[in-house]
């Protein structure tokens, strides 16, 4: 029995203006992001998950804005990060905008029964329920829990179009 296979080249990624490169550590710290009109000033984050996993978020939120050394310099590609603002150039707002909690206990029966297409489902659907909540589905008054933090966006849309390559 033979496989044959199909080798398809990593594209190149694009940044700054656009310069293209594999690597998107030297991407961005050579050239910065893809310069875009309507880019925000700053990026809010929602998070939905657990008490834990929340304060994990968090944490890391904070740890992506500093500078961090590199760990192993031997490493290709190993340079420090210079913190998200410098490298993307816009702000990560650190405090979640919202955070919405969940029980750990609903989450692990949701993923721990034995047909895995039905744990699937149902922990997709526990997370959506927050979004499109049904009946018995977490709610204030009679609007879904994000319904008041969702806002108007006035920001053009910036679309591009990248290539599909045939699988």
């Amino acid at each position: 029995m033979t496989i044959q296979t199909h080798f398809i080249d990593e594209p190149l990624l694009e940044f700054g203006s656009c310069q293209k490169l594999e690597h998107p550590q030297d991407g961005l710290f050579l050239y910065g992001p893809v310069a875009s009109q309507g880019s925000p000033g700053v990026i809010h984050v929602g998070i939905v998950g657990t008490a834990d996993g929340i304060q994990l978020v968090t944490k890391w939120l904070e740890i992506l804005m500093r500078r961090l050394p590199v760990e192993r310099p031997e490493q290709l590609h190993s340079s420090p990060w210079p913190g998200f603002q410098a490298a993307f150039g816009i702000r990560l707002e650190t405090k979640p905008l919202v955070t919405i909690p969940l029980s750990s206990n609903d989450i692990s029966n949701a993923i721990r029964k034995t047909n895995r297409h039905d744990a699937v489902r149902s922990a997709v659907q526990l997370f959506l329920s927050i979004f499109a909540p049904t009946t018995g589905g977490p709610t204030f008054g009679s609007r879904s829990c994000l319904k008041s933090f969702i806002g108007t966006d006035d920001r053009k849309s910036v679309v591009r179009k990248i290539p599909r390559h045939p699988h």
